[in-house]
Order: C-alpha cells, then sequence, then structure tokens
C-alpha cells in the first residue's frame, strides 16, 4: 500500500519563508524563500549555500499535518510517480513555522539535511531569488572519502 501522497497540497500560503537548514547542531544555514519558489529552488540554495556539486538525485520528504500521511518530493531525474520538485512550489506545501521535513541528497553518500521552517513573513518583500541569509560552521567536504584517495 502507497503511504505517500500525491495530491495533498494546498492553496498557496503567501509570504517569505525562512528555512533553517542544518546538517548537526553546528552546522547550519539560514535561507529566505519565496512562496513562488518551488522545491527544486530550496534544493539549489541548500547545494550554493554548503558549497556542494549538485550532481546527484535528492529528494524532499514531509508529513501532511492534516492527514499524518508522508508526502516525497523527487527531482524530475527520478523516475517516479507523484511529485516532482520543480513543480512544488514552497506556498502549497502547507507548511507551519515550527514544521520539519527531510533533505536528503546523492542516494550514495547519503546526506541528510534537517529543513526546518522558522517563519513565514507577509510583509517582508518577496526575494526573487533564495537567498542565505545566517551560516554556522564550515561547509562540510562533499567527498571526503575521494580526498584520503589522493594521498
Amino acid at each position: 500500500m502507497n503511504k505517500t501522497v500525491a495530491g495533498e497540497l494546498v492553496k498557496q500560503r503567501k509570504g517569505s519563508y525562512l528555512f533553517k537548514v542544518a546538517l548537526s547542531k553546528t552546522l547550519w544555514r539560514t535561507i529566505w524563500l519565496s512562496y513562488r519558489h518551488t522545491l527544486d529552488d530550496l534544493h539549489t540554495a541548500i547545494q550554493e549555500a554548503f558549497k556542494f556539486d549538485s550532481d546527484h538525485l535528492y529528494s524532499f520528504y514531509l508529513r501532511n499535518i492534516m492527514s499524518g500521511k508522508e508526502i516525497v518530493c523527487r527531482t524530475s531525474k527520478a523516475p517516479a510517480n507523484g511529485l516532482y520538485t520543480d513543480t512544488v512550489k514552497i506556498g502549497n506545501l502547507g507548511l507551519m513555522p515550527g514544521q520539519k521535513m527531510s533533505y536528503i541528497f546523492d542516494f550514495g553518500d547519503m546526506w541528510k539535511f534537517d529543513v526546518l521552517l522558522l517563519d513565514i513573513d507577509k510583509d517582508k518583500p518577496l526575494p526573487l531569488h533564495p537567498q542565505i541569509e545566517e551560516y554556522k560552521g564550515d561547509s562540510p567536504e562533499q567527498y571526503p572519502d575521494l580526498d584520503a584517495c589522493d594521498e
């Protein structure tokens, strides 16, 4: 039985969204996006914020607050049924401040980022492009095992 839901997006919740994207308690970034941006835009902003090469597949996982069902959004490069990150807008996810989702990048190395919605500011001007606001911690090596092979 499929426990993921493709059709549970909601009417747009307008505003500027502030996300905290973390690999650990001491390694995180905050990023502003518009409700019009897609999950693919959030993916690109995370890649830039952590200085990663965007050369692998990825997915976002979140739980619908109303139904409790998991929503999975995959990159359009991955063959699958359901929602794709380049078509799902942030404002249609029904997110509430304090809600979390997971972002998994590179299914070989399994980079798992915790994504927490800190705020939806309806008065802040909408960013045209995702804006990285704060940094904590140095970006990790995306391919640390490759560096060890060079020695």
